[in-house]
């Protein structure tokens, strides 16, 4: 349930750009009031020099708060990826809605994906979600799927060691096409929502890139270290009567 908006005589602060024009307002009304004040002390002639202050700090405080709330309130929108995302009656639609970000529809196609490393190149098959719960993969029970069957729920999953994650959504067959989607995930995401628009919802596949590991920086230095410390004590060895 959205909140109403609290209302300002005409503004209202649910508008990013609205409280940066009502806090324009502000200082104009504020910084005026201090020139008309100096006006009278010192003269007519200062009234300009702080109207032009005034102006200038006016338009300055409602551009920097009109941008800084308009890109929180734009990257606190969840956002919602359609797969194939076409507008004929006879396509199954599949949908993934995240937050932060924005998935990318990857690949969709007819038949079944089982799932596997050769599902997608490069990618390694981490998990499947269905009923009874598939072991396959390389990190059983890392994804948990909500509204299995039907045509909507959420996802979410835990895989340390992998990056670049793929989401494939699997309904039924012989109705509609395509019968899968697959979505390559937002960077960090591990989260969101799906729809499927027809039948309900065969199974999910995980698919990740693995993480490289870093070699320590010391590392190749102390095998340098030993490989000379050892052809050293070879040569030593045989030097000695």
């Amino acid at each position: 349930m959205t909140r109403p908006a609290k209302q300002f005589g005409h503004i209202y602060f649910t508008n990013p750009f609205a409280i940066g024009l009502r806090l324009a307002f502000f200082l104009d009304t504020m910084i005026t009031k201090s020139a008309r004040m100096r006006w009278k002390l010192k003269g007519r002639n200062r009234m300009s020099d702080h109207r032009l202050f005034a102006n200038g700090a006016t338009l300055a405080a409602a551009a920097l708060t009109a941008t800084v709330l308009g890109v929180k309130a734009a990257a606190a929108i969840p956002v919602e990826v359609f797969c194939p995302g076409t507008v004929s009656p006879t396509d199954r639609e599949f949908s993934i809605t995240t937050d932060p970000g924005t998935a990318t529809c990857l690949s969709y196609g007819p038949g079944n994906i089982a799932g596997g490393d050769s599902d997608f190149a490069g990618y390694t098959f981490i998990d499947k979600f269905e009923s009874p719960d598939d072991n396959g993969g390389a990190l059983d029970d890392a994804l948990t799927v909500t509204g299995l069957d039907g045509t909507s729920g959420t996802f979410s999953f835990t895989a340390p060691g992998y990056t670049s994650f793929i989401v494939a959504l699997k309904s039924g067959e012989g109705q509609l096409n395509p019968h899968w989607a697959a979505f390559l995930l937002p960077a960090g995401v591990t989260s969101g929502s799906w729809t499927i628009s027809s039948q309900g919802l065969s199974h999910v596949n995980l698919y990740g890139i693995a993480a490289e590991i870093p070699v320590p920086a010391a590392l190749p230095l102390f095998a340098s270290a030993l490989v000379g410390g050892g052809l050293l004590s070879w040569r030593r060895r045989r030097k000695s009567p």
